[in-house]
């Protein structure tokens, strides 16, 4: 069994306001062992972290939304294709992306934006890694750890690698709806169909 799982974290906005901008609400449940659709934490450097086990939650629609006034990052990991993307958001606006694809070879990775020399070394190490074990020829995938690797730098947070000791807490989250626009009611709109107001 491998990870399909996607994570945003914030950092510069509280955990409430977080939540707001995503339609959540926090159960106070606690969630361990990351059992729970959504769940949330606040990290001990300040970051808000929302973890789903579906690997489509951290889109970039969101990422930008939960962005608004700090900085955002998400990760999305599918294991069972050895596909990985990384992205930055600032105030709504795109930073960065890093992605990778094994279908298109070990080496595939696409950058958008410009890096930190912090990720840029993180890209070195582990593509001098994968030349290490053979490049194409490797039974392994080093280049797939390349955004999960740059996210975690950042933010310092990994999806495999969830709190020991219950330090700190996840707890589950429900999706709210958003406000609903001002409109007709569904009588009315019925009643416009057939000619009547």
């Amino acid at each position: 069994m491998g990870f399909s799982v996607s994570w945003i974290g914030v950092q510069g906005a509280s955990k409430e306001d977080v939540l707001t901008r995503l339609n959540l609400i926090d159960t106070g449940r606690p969630d361990p062992e990351s059992r729970a659709r959504l769940a949330c934490a606040t990290l001990p450097s300040g970051w808000t972290v929302i973890y789903s086990n579906r690997f489509d939650y951290a889109s970039p629609q969101r990422i930008a939304a939960a962005s608004a006034g700090a900085f955002a990052l998400g990760c999305a990991v599918e294991e069972h294709v050895m596909f990985s993307e990384a992205w930055a958001y600032r105030d709504g606006e795109a930073v960065w992306r890093v992605s990778h694809d094994c279908e298109k070879g070990l080496y595939d990775l696409t950058v958008v934006g410009e890096l930190s020399a912090q990720a840029e070394a993180v890209r070195a190490r582990l593509i001098g890694e994968q030349d290490e074990a053979g490049g194409e020829k490797a039974d392994v995938d080093h280049v797939f750890e390349i955004p999960i690797e740059i996210a975690a730098t950042v933010c310092g947070f990994r999806h495999d690698a969830l709190p020991v000791d219950g330090e700190p807490v996840f707890t589950e989250l429900e999706q709210t709806l958003p406000p609903r626009a001002p409109g007709k009611g569904i009588l009315q709109m019925i009643g416009s169909l057939f000619g009547r107001s």
